[in-house]
């Protein structure tokens, strides 16, 4: 699901739902995950002012970073269906997020 963008969005997002077969995400979530001081792989990206999407399963977070944490909880169908999501996002523009230099800079 995706549950956070960085800003000047508009974008990404209108490609995600063009391009993705089943594009899921909700706008709510970002704002506790950020206020709950949680970070991901993102994080540094969107605090530096890149252009991107961040992508997460939902299920299963009770387990998430502890020692039941495994790849066998793992749920295997919402794994496949993010990396469908994901690789139908065009290669090219996604060249050009990872390229482009941090906003106002």
């Amino acid at each position: 699901m995706l549950f956070e963008t960085s800003a000047d969005n508009a974008e990404l997002i209108k490609e995600f739902g063009t391009a993705a077969a089943l594009p899921i995400g909700d706008s709510a979530l970002a704002a506790p995950y950020q206020a709950g001081n949680q970070n991901t792989d993102f994080t540094m990206f969107r605090q530096a002012g890149y252009l991107g999407l961040n992508f997460a399963l939902m299920d299963g977070t009770a387990a998430y970073h502890n020692s039941v944490d495994t790849a066998e909880r793992l749920d295997k169908a919402g794994l496949q269906h993010m990396a469908r999501t994901c690789s139908a996002l065009p290669e090219a523009s996604v060249i050009v997020i990872l390229q482009a230099p941090p906003l106002g800079r």
